[in-house]
C-alpha cells in the first residue's frame, strides 16, 4: 500500500513537471505570436506611407504631364501664328507687308520674351521636378529595400512560428499518449486498492465478529469460573462443617485432629488448584483476545481510506 501511494504520488509529479513544460511553450508561443502581430503593424505603417508616397509621385508625373501638354500648346499656338505671318507676307503689298512686318516683330519680341520666360520657368518646374523625381526614387528604393526586409523578417517568423507548432504539437501529444498512459495505471491502481479495501474491510468484518465471540466466551468462562469457585468454596465449607460435626462425635481427639487438619489441606489444594486451571484459562483468553486486538488495529490502520493524489 505505501508503494502503490508513493507511485501515484511520483505520477503526480511527473504530470504537474509535464504541464509547466507545456505552459512555458504556450507562452513561448504567444510572445512569438505578439512579436508577428508587432511586425505586421509596423509592415502595415510602413506600407500605408509608402503608398501615399506613391500617390505623391503620381500627382506629380502628372503636374509634369499637364506642364509638358502646356508647353505643346504654346509650341502650338506659335507655330499658327508663324503660319498666319506667312499667309499675311504673301497676301499683303509692300506698304501693309511693311505694317505687317513690324506687326510681326512686335509679336515675335513679346513671343521671344514669352517664350524665354516660360523656359526659364519650365526649366525651374523641370528641376523641381528632377529633384523630387531623385528623392521619390530613393525613398522608394528604400521602401522597397525595407519592405523585402520586413518580407524577409516576416518569413523567418513565420517559419520559427510554424517549428514552434510543429514542437508544441509533437510535445502535447506525447504528453496526452503520457497522461492517457498514466490516467490508465492511476485507474487500474484505484480499482486495486478499492478491491483490497474492500477485502480489508471483509477481514476487518470478521476479525471484530471472532474478538466478539471471544469476548462472550470469555464473559462465559469469567462468569463460570466465579460460579465454579463460589460452588467450590460452598463445598468446601459443607464438607468441613460435616467434618467439624464428625470430629465432635469422634471419640479419638487426635485422630480428629489430624483428620481434620488432612480435610482442610485436601481443601486448600482443590481450591488451589481450581485456581490455577481457571487463571490459566482466562490468560489463554485474554492472550488470544489481544492478539484478535492487534490485528484488528493493523487491518483498520491499512485500511483507513487513503485521498487520491
Amino acid at each position: 500500500m505505501p508503494q502503490k501511494r508513493r507511485t501515484a504520488r511520483q505520477v503526480a509529479g511527473r504530470n504537474q513537471n509535464h504541464w509547466m513544460e507545456s505552459h512555458a511553450l504556450q507562452q513561448e508561443m504567444c510572445h512569438l505570436r505578439d512579436l508577428l502581430s508587432t511586425e505586421r503593424a509596423n509592415c502595415c505603417r510602413e506600407y500605408n506611407w509608402r503608398i501615399q508616397l506613391s500617390h505623391e509621385l503620381e500627382e506629380t508625373k502628372q503636374q509634369l504631364v499637364n506642364q509638358k501638354h502646356l508647353k505643346e500648346v504654346f509650341i502650338n499656338r506659335e507655330k499658327e501664328t508663324k503660319r498666319e505671318l506667312e499667309r499675311l507676307r504673301n497676301y499683303s503689298d509692300a506698304e501693309t507687308l511693311s505694317t505687317t512686318k513690324i506687326a510681326t516683330q512686335v509679336r515675335n519680341n513679346i513671343n521671344a520674351v514669352c517664350q524665354e520666360k516660360f523656359n526659364s520657368e519650365l526649366q525651374v518646374e523641370k528641376e523641381k521636378v528632377k529633384v523630387l523625381q531623385e528623392d521619390l526614387k530613393l525613398s522608394y528604393d528604400k521602401f522597397m529595400a525595407e519592405l523585402q526586409m520586413e518580407k524577409d523578417k516576416n518569413n523567418v517568423l513565420q517559419e520559427e512560428l510554424k517549428l514552434c507548432q510543429s514542437k508544441l504539437t509533437a510535445e502535447l501529444q506525447v504528453e496526452k499518449e503520457k497522461n492517457n498512459h498514466l490516467h490508465k495505471e492511476l485507474k487500474v491502481g484505484q480499482e486495486r486498492f478499492d478491491t483490497e479495501l474492500q477485502m480489508e474491510k471483509v477481514k476487518k468484518k470478521a476479525l471484530q465478529e471472532e474478538l466478539e465471540k471471544l469476548r462472550t466466551s470469555y464473559q462465559e468462562v469469567s462468569e463460570r469460573y466465579e460460579v465454579d469457585v463460589l460452588t467450590a468454596r460452598q463445598q468446601a465449607d459443607s464438607l468441613l462443617r460435616e467434618l467439624e460435626n464428625q470430629i465432635k462425635s469422634h471419640k479419638d481427639k487426635v485422630l480428629q485432629d489430624e483428620l481434620l487438619i488432612n480435610l482442610r489441606d485436601d481443601r486448600d489444594t482443590l481450591l488451589q488448584q481450581m485456581v490455577q486451571e481457571n487463571n490459566h484459562v482466562i490468560e489463554l483468553v485474554q492472550k488470544d483476545t489481544a492478539e484478535k486486538d492487534l490485528m484488528l488495529s493493523s487491518h483498520a490502520t491499512l485500511s483507513s481510506p487513503q485521498s487520491p493524489l
